[in-house]
């Protein structure tokens, strides 16, 4: 008779709130019947803890400041002829990586010619350094990052010309370039 078996399975990278496709596991075996039972070492990526047969698409979730890691293990059960068996643990990891946010402070009026104020941009949840597109006014789209230390960079506003200066940031990245955030929720 064959033994109980298992397919390696791939190790997965994704984004938050990205969708994991599943995983339909395999064997070499031909006869019999083959099940599959799994653990789950984290729950936090969105996974529950334990399953049997395939793991279904499912949204991944990351919200901490770092990479989350998930162990998977999964053995098979080999049935035939009146024979069960269960196959040494195959396992893979899932990856979850965070989603940069930005925190926009330095709101304020000042009259024109004043002293200049500050508007900091603040990186989250990611690897520094950031960069930072946004607009003012819906102007023309720029670009700040800050230094490879610095979760946060500070610039100056003109006050030159008065009116109203809506500062709106279009999207946050971090060092590893990991998970682009593309709006701000």
């Amino acid at each position: 008779l064959p033994h109980a078996q298992i397919n390696p399975v791939d190790n997965y990278a994704y984004c938050n709130k990205e969708t994991f496709g599943g995983v339909n596991f395999s064997t070499k075996n031909t006869d019999g019947i083959t099940h599959y039972e799994w653990t789950n070492s984290n729950s936090l990526i969105g996974l529950s803890g334990s399953g049997v047969g395939n793991i279904s698409a499912f949204k991944l979730t990351n919200n901490t400041d770092s990479i989350i890691t998930a162990h998977i293990s999964v053995t098979a059960i080999y049935e035939n002829h009146g024979i069960s068996q269960r196959s040494n643990p195959e396992s893979f990891i899932i990856q979850v990586k965070p989603t940069p946010r930005v925190i926009v402070s330095g709101t304020t009026s000042v009259c024109a010619g004043n002293e200049e104020p500050v508007v900091t941009f603040t990186g989250t949840n990611g690897v520094m350094p950031y960069t930072f597109i946004y607009q003012i006014n819906n102007g023309e789209v720029q670009s700040i990052s800050t230094s490879n230390n610095n979760r946060s960079v500070s610039f100056s506003i003109p006050t030159h010309d008065p009116g109203k200066y809506v500062y709106k940031v279009l999207s946050v990245s971090d060092a590893a370039n990991i998970c682009a955030n593309y709006r701000q929720d």
